[in-house]
C-alpha cells in the first residue's frame, strides 16, 4: 500500500493506493482512497492558537493579580495598624461610636485582606484541574445576608430577609 499526502490549492488530502489482486494473487488493478482533511487541520490549528492565547492571557492575569495584591497589601496593613493603634492608645479619647467605627475599619481591612488572598487563589485556579462539587446556594446566600444585614439590623428593625431552601 502506498500512502502519500498531497497538497493542491491549499487543500490537505492524504490518499492511499492499494493493489487489487485476482484469485491467483496477480495485480489486476488498483484502489485509491482520498480523504480531504483540510477543515480538520484548520480546526486543529485554530484550537492550538486559541490554547496558546488562553495560556498567555492566564499568565498575564496571574502576574497582574500578584502585582495588584502586593500594591494593595501595604496600604491595607497601614490602615489596619493605625486603626488598631488608635483603639489601643486613644480609647479614652473616643466615645463608643468612635470605637465602633474603628472596629469596623479593622474588620473591613481584614475582609479586604481575605479578598486579596482569594483573588490570588483564583489566579492560581487556572493552573489546576477543575473539581466539581455541589454547593448549597441557599446556605451561601444566608451567610452573605447575615454579614450584610447584621450591622443594619440594630438601626432598621423593619426589614427582613428570607431565603427559601434549595430544591435539591
Amino acid at each position: 500500500m502506498l500512502r502519500m499526502p498531497i497538497k493542491a490549492d491549499c487543500r490537505r488530502a492524504p490518499f492511499a493506493v492499494s493493489p487489487i489482486r485476482d484469485a491467483a494473487g496477480h495485480v489486476v488493478g488498483a484502489a485509491k482512497v482520498v480523504r480531504d482533511v483540510t477543515a480538520r487541520k484548520r480546526a486543529e490549528a485554530l484550537m492550538a492558537q486559541a490554547k496558546e492565547a488562553a495560556e498567555h492571557a492566564s499568565q498575564e492575569l496571574e502576574a497582574f493579580s500578584y502585582s495588584v495584591a502586593h500594591d494593595l497589601r501595604a496600604p491595607l496593613r497601614a490602615i489596619d495598624g493605625f486603626s488598631q493603634a488608635l483603639l489601643e492608645d486613644c480609647t479614652d479619647a473616643l466615645d463608643a461610636r468612635g470605637q465602633d467605627y474603628l472596629r469596623r475599619v479593622r474588620e473591613s481591612a481584614l475582609r479586604m485582606a481575605q479578598l486579596i488572598n482569594d483573588l490570588l487563589m483564583l489566579s492560581r485556579v487556572t493552573r489546576s484541574e477543575v473539581q466539581r462539587e455541589r454547593v448549597d446556594l441557599s446556605d451561601l446566600v444566608r451567610a452573605v445576608a447575615t454579614r450584610l444585614v447584621a450591622p443594619r439590623r440594630a438601626r432598621e428593625q423593619s426589614r427582613r430577609l428570607v431565603v427559601q431552601p434549595s430544591e435539591t
